[in-house]
C-alpha cells in the first residue's frame, strides 16, 4: 500500500481548522457592520429624534464632561451675570406685599434703574408683563399712570433691558413697542428625559409662524449692535460651576444694602459691566434642574452682617440640583458669552468621530476575544472561562467610558464641539458584551465536551493538560505509586455465563465504574483497564507528594466497596489490590497510529508481582512497606485521606523474592483498626 504523505497531529504540524477563513471574513464583515451602524448613530444624534445629542447615554457624558471642565473657583465662572432674587420673604414685605404680584411693575422698575445706574450692561427681566394695568377697570381707582415709571424705563433704555416672553403669552402690547423686537426674548427652558435643561433656544418659532430670539442670547448680544441669531436653534448649557453658586441678592437684602452706609458703592460694584437678571425663586414656581448633577452642590450661607454680600442660592428647593429658572438662565447668558462654547458638531463630523471610536472599540473587542481563546483551559469550575471574560470585558468597557470622556474632553477643549458618542459607547460595549460572552460560553462548552469525550479514553488529568498546552506528555521521571486491582475467579465467572455477554459486560463495567469513582475521588491518573483489572497511578502529572497516601486510601475503599451486592442481584466478584512505589518513566506511548499515556518502570512490575500474591498470603490488599513507610512520613494529606487511613491498620505479612528485582520485597496488608476499649 503505497505511503501517505499527509501531515498528522503526530508531526507536530500546524493544521487550520476547516473554515478559517470563512470565519475571518465574516468576524470582518461584522465589524465593518457595526462601524457603518456607529456611523448611523453619530449622524443621528443631533438635538431631537432617537438617538437624542442631550438625553440618554449623552446626558450622561455631558453632565460629566460638564463638571471636569468646571473652573476651580466659582467667582471665575460667573463675569457677565448677577441675580435680583425675588424670593417669598421679600414679597412679604413692603412695597411688594402691598398690591397684587401681576401689578408690580413701578417695583420691577425701580429694580431696573437702580442695576442700570450701578453700571449694569443689561436688564433683563425672566418674567412676563402680560398684564397692562391701564386696560383694568376697578372702580375708584385709577390705573394709567400707575405703570409709568416701568413705560419710563423702558422708553429711556430701549436696548439694554429685555423682556420675558412664551412662546404662548407675550409682553402687553404697550411694553412691545417700547423695547421693539430686539427687546424680547423668549424664555425657553425646555428639560430633556431625564427633567434636566441642556439647552437653551436661540430662536423660537411660535404659533403664529413668527419667529424670535431668545432671552439668554438677546441679553448676550452687544448693547447697540445688529441683532443677528445663530445658526443652530439652541445652543448648549456648559455651566463653568454649580447652579447655586451664580452671584445674587435677594430684594430683602438689595433693599438693606442700598439702606447701609456704602451700599451704593458696593451695589455698583457688583453689577458694572455685568447683566443684571431679575427673576423669581419661590417654591413650586418656575423650577428647574440644571447639568450640574455631578458638582458639588453646597447651599449658601450670606453673612448676616454684611447684606451686600452677594452669595449663592441658600434655599433648598428639594433636590440637590434644582434652582430657580432665573439662574439656569444666568448660566445660559454665561454660556452665550464666553469665547468657544461648545456646540454641536455637525452631522458629518458626528459620524466620521463615532465611526473612528466605534473602530477602535470593535478592535479592542477583537483582541480580547483572540486573547480569550488562549486562556488556560485547565479550570476546574464549569463557566470558569465566562467569569474571566465577563471581568476582562467590564474592564474594557471601563477603559472605553474613560477613553470616551477624554475624547468628548479634547474636542471640546482644543475644537469647541460637542460630540454626542454616549450611544456609540453603548452599542459598541453591548456589541463586545454580546460576542465576547458568547464565544467565552461556547468554549467553556466545547471544553466541557472535550473533557467528556476524551476523558472515556485518556486520563483526566492528561486531558486538562493537554487543554491547557502543558506538555504532559513528552516523557518525565518520576516518583509515583501504583495502585493494580484485579478481579477474583472472573474467569470462572465467564465460564458459567457463557452466552451471556451482556450480563459479563455490565457486571465488569458496573465493577469498572465504582472503582473509578474512588480514583477519582482521590485524584488517580487512570492507566487503563486491562480485561479485568485497573491500574492507575499517582503523582505522573502535577504534583501530588502525598502520592502514597493517596494510593492506600483507594485500595481501603475498593475493598470496602467490595460488600456492596451487584445491581439486579447475582454472584459477587470482588477485588484484590496491591500497592507499590518507585520511580517510573510517565509518557505518551505508542506509534503515530494510536498512542496510550501510561509509567512504565519499577513500580509497575512490582505492584502487578504483589498483586499475584494476595490469593497465596489470603488477604485482599498487599503493599510495599515502602509505601506504607511514605504515606506515615507526616507529609500533609486531604481530611478524606487521612481518616480511611487512622480507621486502618498495616501489619507485615513476610518478605518475597519477586521475578526481576534482586532483593527480597517487605509486604505489608491492611485490616480495620481495633476500636480502643
Amino acid at each position: 500500500m503505497r505511503a501517505s504523505n499527509r501531515p498528522s497531529l503526530a508531526d507536530g504540524v500546524k493544521i487550520r481548522p476547516p473554515g478559517l477563513w470563512r470565519t475571518k471574513a465574516l468576524a470582518a464583515a461584522l465589524t465593518l457592520c457595526g462601524i457603518a451602524i456607529a456611523a448611523a448613530i453619530g449622524f443621528a444624534s443631533g438635538l431631537s429624534g432617537s438617538f437624542g445629542a442631550l438625553s440618554g447615554p449623552n446626558a450622561l457624558l455631558f453632565d460629566l464632561s460638564a463638571a471636569l471642565l468646571r473652573e476651580s473657583r466659582s467667582e471665575d465662572a460667573w463675569p457677565n451675570t448677577f441675580v435680583l432674587l425675588i424670593d417669598q420673604p421679600s414679597l412679604d414685605q413692603a412695597p411688594w406685599s402691598t398690591s397684587p404680584r401681576a401689578l408690580h411693575h413701578p417695583h420691577l422698575a425701580g429694580l431696573g434703574k437702580a442695576a442700570l445706574e450701578f453700571g449694569a450692561r443689561k436688564v433683563a427681566f425672566d418674567l412676563v408683563l402680560a398684564l397692562d394695568p391701564a386696560s383694568l377697570d376697578i372702580s375708584g381707582v385709577d390705573l394709567r399712570a400707575y405703570d409709568a415709571p416701568m413705560r419710563e424705563l423702558l422708553g429711556e433704555q430701549s436696548g439694554r433691558v429685555i423682556l420675558g416672553s412664551y412662546p404662548t403669552v407675550r409682553p402687553a402690547e404697550v411694553y412691545a413697542s417700547l423695547v421693539g423686537p430686539a427687546g424680547i426674548g423668549v424664555v425657553d427652558l425646555q428639560s430633556e428625559e431625564d427633567g434636566i435643561v441642556r439647552s437653551v433656544a436661540t430662536r423660537l418659532r411660535l404659533a403664529s409662524g413668527q419667529i424670535e430670539a431668545g432671552f439668554a442670547e438677546l441679553v448676550a448680544m452687544p448693547n447697540d449692535g445688529e441683532v443677528i441669531v445663530r445658526d443652530q436653534t439652541r445652543f448648549l448649557l456648559f455651566p463653568k460651576a454649580p447652579m447655586r453658586s451664580a452671584p445674587l441678592l435677594t430684594i430683602e437684602r438689595f433693599d438693606a444694602c442700598l439702606r447701609a452706609e456704602g451700599g451704593k458703592a458696593k451695589l455698583a460694584a457688583l453689577m458694572r459691566d455685568r447683566n443684571v437678571l431679575i427673576g423669581t425663586g419661590i417654591v413650586g414656581e418656575d423650577l428647574r434642574r440644571g447639568p450640574d448633577r455631578f458638582m458639588p452642590q453646597t447651599l449658601a450661607r450670606a453673612p448676616a452682617n454684611d447684606p451686600c454680600a452677594a452669595s449663592g442660592l441658600d434655599v433648598d428647593f428639594g433636590d440637590r440640583n434644582v434652582v430657580p429658572g432665573v439662574l439656569l438662565q444666568a448660566a445660559a447668558v454665561e454660556s452665550a458669552m464666553a469665547p468657544g462654547t461648545p456646540r454641536l458638531a455637525d452631522a458629518p463630523v458626528r459620524a466620521l468621530a463615532s465611526a473612528v471610536m466605534a473602530a477602535l472599540a470593535l478592535l479592542l473587542f477583537l483582541a480580547l476575544t483572540r486573547r480569550l481563546t488562549r486562556l488556560p483551559a485547565k479550570r476546574p469550575a464549569l463557566f470558569s472561562t465566562s467569569a474571566v471574560a465577563f471581568i476582562s470585558v467590564a474592564s474594557a468597557i471601563g477603559g472605553l467610558i474613560v477613553a470616551f470622556v477624554a475624547v468628548e474632553l479634547s474636542a471640546i477643549r482644543l475644537l469647541g464641539l460637542w460630540l454626542p458618542l454616549g450611544h456609540t459607547l453603548g452599542f459598541v460595549s453591548a456589541l463586545g458584551l454580546l460576542g465576547t460572552m458568547t464565544l467565552a460560553v461556547r468554549r467553556d462548552l466545547a471544553l466541557a465536551d472535550l473533557r467528556t469525550s476524551f476523558g472515556r479514553y485518556l486520563p483526566a488529568q492528561v486531558v486538562a493538560a493537554a487543554l491547557a498546552r502543558d506538555e504532559a506528555g513528552g516523557g518525565q521521571e518520576r516518583e509515583i505509586t501504583v495502585l493494580f486491582a484485579d478481579l477474583r475467579g472472573f474467569t470462572p465467572f465467564c465460564n458459567a455465563r457463557r452466552g451471556e455477554p451482556a450480563a459479563i459486560i455490565q457486571a465488569l463495567n458496573h465493577k469498572f465504574a465504582a472503582v473509578q469513582e474512588i480514583l477519582d475521588r482521590y485524584d488517580a491518573c487512570l492507566d487503563k483497564f486491562d480485561g479485568d483489572a485497573v491500574i492507575a497511578f499517582w503523582n505522573g502529572v502535577g504534583e501530588q507528594p502525598d502520592h502514597a497516601a493517596r494510593a492506600l486510601a483507594a485500595a481501603i475503599e475498593i475493598i470496602d466497596g467490595d460488600r456492596a451486592p451487584p445491581p439486579g442481584g447475582g454472584e459477587m466478584l470482588h477485588f484484590k489490590v496491591a500497592v507499590a512505589s518507585g520511580l517510573a518513566f510517565v509518557g505518551s506511548y505508542g506509534s503515530r497510529q494510536k498512542m496510550n499515556f501510561s509509567a512504565i518502570g519499577e513500580p509497575m512490575n512490582l505492584a502487578a508481582r504483589l498483586e499475584g500474591l494476595c490469593n497465596e498470603y489470603g488477604v485482599a490488599i498487599i503493599a510495599a512497606q515502602t509505601t506504607v513507610d511514605a504515606a506515615g512520613s507526616g507529609i500533609p494529606t486531604p481530611a478524606n485521606v487521612r481518616d480511611v487511613l487512622d480507621r486502618t491498620q498495616f501489619v507485615a505479612i513476610g518478605t518475597a523474592r519477586l521475578k526481576g528485582f534482586s532483593e527480597d520485597v517487605a509486604m505489608m496488608s491492611a485490616k480495620p483498626r481495633a476500636a480502643p476499649l
